[in-house]
C-alpha cells in the first residue's frame, strides 16, 4: 500500500501542535526532523497514529519522526504545508559538550552519506573485479571506475566546508 504523503503530512502538522508550532523542518534518511517552539504542544500518540510513523523521538533540541525511506517523498509534500526552509531555525543547544560536539559533527557528515557510500560501493566492485573477474589495473575501464570511486573524495574538503557552513 503506497502512503497518502499530503494526508500524512497534514496529520503529522496537526499532531505536533499546528504549522505555527513548527521552526524548522528538514529530513534525513529515515526521519522527519522538525524543530518545535513548544515541544509541549507536541502529542507523541497522536504522531504515532499517524499511518506511515514508525516511531517519535527527541533528542538534541530536535523532533525526530520516524518514517523509513519513503521520508524524501513526505518531506516535499510536508514543506508545502508550511513557511519553513530546511534549517531555517538552529535546534535549540541541549547535552554536555562531548554530546553537542558529536551533534554537530553528525549533522555535517550526514548529508554525504550517500556519496559516500555510492563510492565506496564503486571500489569493493573494483577490487572485485580484479580479483575474481581478472580485470586488469592498467585497463581503461579500471582508471576509469577508480576516478569516479576517487572524485568524491577528492573534493570532500569542499563538501565538509559546504555542510558546516550550512550547520
Amino acid at each position: 500500500m503506497a502512503l497518502d504523503y499530503v494526508e500524512t503530512s497534514k496529520k503529522i502538522v496537526e499532531a505536533v501542535g499546528g504549522a505555527g508550532n513548527i521552526s524548522s523542518a528538514t529530513n534525513c534518511m529515515t526521519r522527519l526532523r522538525l524543530v518545535l517552539k513548544d515541544e509541549g504542544k507536541a502529542k507523541d500518540d497522536a504522531v504515532q497514529a499517524v499511518k506511515g510513523v514508525k516511531g517519535v523521538m527527541r533528542q538534541g533540541g530536535q523532533y525526530q519522526i520516524i518514517i523509513g525511506n519513503e521520508v524524501s517523498n513526505l518531506f516535499k509534500e510536508f514543506r508545502k504545508l508550511g513557511n519553513w526552509d530546511e534549517g531555517s531555525a538552529p535546534a535549540k543547544v541541549e547535552g554536555n559538550p562531548v554530546q553537542r560536539l558529536f551533534g554537530f559533527v553528525a549533522g555535517c557528515m550526514t548529508p554525504m552519506l550517500p556519496a559516500m557510500l555510492g563510492t565506496g560501493m564503486l571500489k569493493v566492485v573494483l577490487t572485485l573485479l580484479t580479483t575474481f573477474a581478472g580485470m586488469s589495473t592498467e585497463s581503461s575501464t579500471y582508471i576509469l571506475l577508480y576516478s569516479f570511486a576517487d572524485c568524491f573524495f577528492m573534493f570532500l574538503p569542499v563538501f565538509m566546508g559546504f555542510t558546516i557552513a550550512k550547520k
